[in-house]
C-alpha cells in the first residue's frame, strides 16, 4: 500500500507536459499545459492496465514503466516553463480547468487519477 501511494503522490507533484513543436518544446503556457494533461493521460491509460496484484510483484525500488517515463521528463519539463515564463499560478490554473478531461480505467490508474485531481484542486499541485 505504501508503494501505491508513493507512486500516486510522485505523479501528482510531477507537472507534466511535452513538446509542441518541431523540437519538442511547447511555444506556449496553454500548450503546456495541453500536453501534460495528454501525458498524464497516457500514463493514465497504461496503468490501467496494472492490477494490485501486479504492483505487489514489483520489487521494494520498482516503479512501473509508464510512471519512469514520467519521472524522467519532469526536469525538461520544469525548463519549459523557466523557458516560457509560465508562473505556477498560470500552470494550476490551466491544469483546474482541464483535470476533468481526464479519464481512468482500472482499480490502480483511478487512485492516481483521483490523487491528481486532489492536488490540483486543493492548490498544491506545484508545490514542492
Amino acid at each position: 500500500m505504501k508503494r501505491m501511494l508513493a507512486i500516486g503522490l510522485a505523479l501528482s507533484m510531477l507537472f507534466a507536459a511535452c513538446g509542441g513543436d518541431d523540437d519538442g518544446a511547447a511555444d506556449d503556457c496553454d500548450g503546456l499545459v495541453d500536453q501534460g494533461i495528454d501525458l498524464f493521460q497516457e500514463v493514465l491509460d497504461a496503468m490501467g492496465d496494472f492490477s494490485f496484484e501486479d504492483l505487489a510483484t514489483l520489487g521494494e525500488d520498482e516503479v512501473p514503466e509508464p510512471i519512469q517515463r514520467l519521472e524522467a521528463r519532469s526536469e525538461q519539463l520544469e525548463a519549459d516553463a523557466d523557458r516560457l515564463g509560465c508562473t505556477d499560478a498560470e500552470l494550476q490554473a490551466g491544469f483546474a480547468a482541464r483535470v476533468d478531461d481526464l479519464e481512468a480505467n482500472g482499480a490502480f490508474a483511478e487512485i492516481i487519477l483521483d490523487g491528481i485531481k486532489s492536488e490540483i484542486e486543493s492548490g498544491t499541485f506545484f508545490e514542492e
